[in-house]
């Protein structure tokens, strides 16, 4: 019971953003070890419904509000400003990994506020607390 009442407390926006991410990650495995070796990096489209033909790489706020790629954009060094004139999010945080965010911190996470102060607490070399408010700023 106690699970289920700390789940609850979880905000929309991490609760669907975080199976984004494990999704993003999975594929790209797959399709690397079948050969396609770009796949999510920037330039990777093919001729399927958006955002998967970008390999998850340019999502915007007005694509949805809870659905989200911010823990892609905590682990990739891809940065999307200007891939869609201005409405691109400018991502300059990289060097994250999936594994040590969900090992270090996630359990404490429940909206965007917690998000970002265990990211600054746990942030790798070289990137900045203005950084990361900056990331988390765009949605």
């Amino acid at each position: 019971m106690n699970g289920l009442i700390q789940y609850a407390q979880v905000s929309t926006i991490i609760m669907e953003s975080w199976p984004i991410a494990v999704e993003w990650q999975i594929t790209q495995m797959e399709y690397r070890e079948r050969g396609i070796n770009n796949y999510s990096d920037p330039f990777y489209a093919i001729s399927a419904s958006y955002p998967i033909s970008s390999g998850y790489q340019y999502w915007t706020p007005s694509i949805s509000q809870d659905y989200t790629s911010i823990f892609i954009d905590l682990v990739d060094d891809h940065n999307q400003a200007g891939r869609f004139g201005n409405t691109g999010i400018r991502d300059n945080v990289t060097g994250f990994t999936l594994a040590s965010i969900e090992s270090q911190f996630l359990k404490h996470v429940y909206g965007m506020y917690s998000l970002g102060e265990e990211l600054k607490a746990f942030k790798p070399a070289g990137v900045t607390d203005e950084q990361i408010s900056e990331l988390l700023e765009a949605r």
